[in-house]
């Protein structure tokens, strides 16, 4: 990911280019937020199925795992200290999170263009101000 707080600020001084790049950001944006959330969902199955796997495992072999029999309690302790399953439930996280710091990049994004159409009214208002004290140049 970019550095996207760089993308936010605003060069008063070149408020044209400004606005010229923030579709391309917009949209380079936009596009890895949507990547990143289906990365998230992949990873969310990943956990799942991790899950489903040493569940399975846990009812059809508790001997192995030193179990006489399985409750609901002793399969959600072995999945939560099972490698694997730990693994993955990291790497949803991690996914998830970049998915949405990518999602919030994309909403800082309206949130520029918003202040740029300010300041476009702004600098007209003054422009006007000025012309009308007769303190601009032809």
């Amino acid at each position: 990911m970019n550095n996207y707080r760089e993308e936010l600020t605003i060069n008063e001084k070149d408020i044209k280019g400004e606005l010229l790049k923030q579709a391309s950001l917009f949209g380079y944006y936009s596009d890895q937020s949507a990547k990143a959330q289906k990365e998230s969902s992949w990873a969310e199955q990943l956990y799942k199925q991790a899950k489903a796997k040493i569940t399975l495992d846990v009812n059809e072999n508790p001997g192995k795992y030193g179990l006489e029999k399985v409750t609901v309690a002793l399969l959600d302790s072995a999945v939560r200290v099972n490698e694997e399953c730990i693994k993955a439930k990291e790497e949803m996280i991690n996914k998830a999170y970049e998915a949405e710091m990518l999602k919030n990049a994309v909403f800082a994004l309206h949130q520029k263009m918003k202040c740029l159409e300010a300041l476009i009214k702004i600098i007209g208002c003054e422009y006007q101000s000025n012309k009308m004290s007769g303190d601009y140049e032809a």
